[in-house]
Parts: structure tokens; sequence; C-alpha cells
């Protein structure tokens, strides 16, 4: 990914997404809901912003599961760097 990209800029891309399991009791948004990553320069992720969910349960699911997403990291001339990655979630 390095030696690919060296020197040039490229956007973070997911390369393990585990899914979250969702309690039983879950009251389940409808439709999409906007999500925002922090990406850090190793590829984890630090943060996790779902402010648009609104049970409890259900943000911790999503906050447990988008955490352990890892990324080849944002590139900017061929250096990873830090990065927010935002993206709809689908229900």
């Amino acid at each position: 990914y390095l030696e690919k990209f060296k020197g040039a800029d490229h956007d973070a891309v997911p390369a393990m997404k585990p899914k979250p399991i969702f309690p039983a009791d879950a009251v389940m948004p409808t439709g999409q809901v906007l999500v925002t990553l922090t990406v850090e320069s190793d590829g984890s992720v630090s943060a996790v912003e779902a402010d648009a969910v609104k049970d409890d349960g259900v943000r911790q699911s999503l906050t447990n599961a988008l955490g352990g997403w890892l990324f080849l990291p944002r590139l900017k001339s061929g250096v990873p760097v830090a990065t927010k990655v935002s993206f709809p979630l689908k229900f």
C-alpha cells in the first residue's frame, strides 16, 4: 500500500469491518444514519460518532463494532495521516 502509493495522496480504505451485534430489545433506527469515524495514521479507529442513533444499546453496539474497524490509512504525499471518514449506514 505504502509502496504502491509512494508520494501520492490516497483516501483511507476499510480493510476489516466487524459487524455489530445488537441487543434483542433494541429499537433500531429506520432509513440511514450518518456515522463519522476518526481514523488514526496506523489505520485504527479512535472515535465513533453516531449521534443520530437514539437507542443507547444500538449506539453502543455500533460504537463497539465500528471502533474495531481497521483501515489502510489516508496518505498525504505518501505519508499516513489521521483523518475523519463519514458514511451513511442503512437500517
